[in-house]
């Protein structure tokens, strides 16, 4: 064990190789999805087999993901991947959360939306239910952040697709919208809070959170949805039952700024993999198989923990039993 990570834990050993040796110490498990439990086209190796282990435990397991989705077709998908969870009420969206927002609060206005190409693609729309449209940026009355590829302005104009899931340049992709938008003073929801996020091909994907980032950064008024905010954890807990002790729950999840760091914020002890948005940073390769290659860095990961200032409780590789 380095000084550091001493330092910052105590004595105590924090490294596992799998989530069965600290299984009896939790009576239920909140788990982040991309990165943890699948990629987005596959589930990780070893994950179906960790979680099925888990559910035999008689553990209670929740999802809470930063996912732009609504809960229903976050469900869905993770059911395709043979994830068999209960109902959709253990499944915790951002996507659903801005969505129940607009429904409350947005009926009747226009948006500017910025979001996946599946949106264009796909039967089921994010927007379906709700009394929203969208409109260009000169007359929208605010921006929805919900994915990082087009931008959609209004019913008679072609998406925009924006290649900002590849390269990450917030400005280069979307600075005319965001510069009208910031001069009327249109608030921006943030729909998906992650920075990054691994893709089907291994690659590091660049998420709606760094354009509400980068919006905050030019003054504008931005509304966050999910982790690290303490009430989607708060919401988490309720579906676990007043039974349950928040001591006896951990978070599971692969970004320090959102899982750790919310978990911490929940006063919840978290497992922080490293296989996953932080492969990079401390030595390791994600493949399009999701397989780990590369051999752990203890002096990266402690340099990552100290810089972060994140202090998980434990530290894994994978998601596996």
């Amino acid at each position: 064990m380095s000084t550091l990570e001493k330092d910052l834990f105590g004595d105590r050993k924090i490294r596992i190789k799998r989530m069965s040796e600290i299984s009896d110490k939790y009576d239920a498990f909140i788990l982040d999805q991309y990165g943890v439990m699948h990629n987005g086209a596959i589930p990780l190796p070893g994950a179906l087999e960790c979680f099925e282990s888990l559910k035999k435990a008689g553990k209670r397991i929740a999802i809470l993901s930063n996912t732009s989705r609504r809960s229903k077709d976050a469900l869905k998908k993770l059911r395709a991947l043979g994830f068999q969870l209960d109902s959709e009420e253990s499944v915790i969206t951002s996507g659903e959360e801005c969505w129940k927002h607009m429904n409350e609060r947005m009926n009747g206005k226009s948006c500017v939306y910025l979001t996946w190409k599946r949106e264009v693609e796909d039967d089921d729309k994010f927007l379906d239910g709700l009394n929203i449209s969208t409109s260009d940026v000169s007359t929208a009355d605010f921006i929805l952040c919900h994915g990082s590829e087009i931008i959609v302005e209004n019913s008679s104009s072609s998406p925009v697709e924006t290649g900002f899931i590849e390269h990450g340049n917030v400005l280069l992709a979307y600075q005319k919208v965001l510069a009208v938008a910031l001069n009327r003073g249109l608030e921006m929801l943030v729909a998906n809070a992650d920075y990054s996020a691994v893709l089907p091909d291994g690659s590091l994907g660049h998420m709606p959170g760094l354009i509400g980032q980068q919006y905050q950064l030019m003054g504008g008024k931005v509304k966050w949805f999910g982790k690290p905010h303490s009430e989607h954890f708060q919401a988490c807990l309720k579906t676990f039952g007043e039974d349950i002790k928040y001591t006896r729950v951990v978070h599971v999840g692969d970004s320090l700024d959102h899982d750790i760091q919310g978990a911490a914020d929940a006063n919840l002890d978290s497992v922080f993999i490293l296989g996953g948005v932080h492969a990079q940073e401390v030595g390791l390769t994600t493949g399009k198989d999701g397989l780990t290659t590369g051999e752990q860095d203890e002096e990266k990961i402690n340099k990552l923990l100290a810089d972060e200032g994140c202090h998980p409780k434990w530290i894994l590789e994978k998601f596996v039993w």
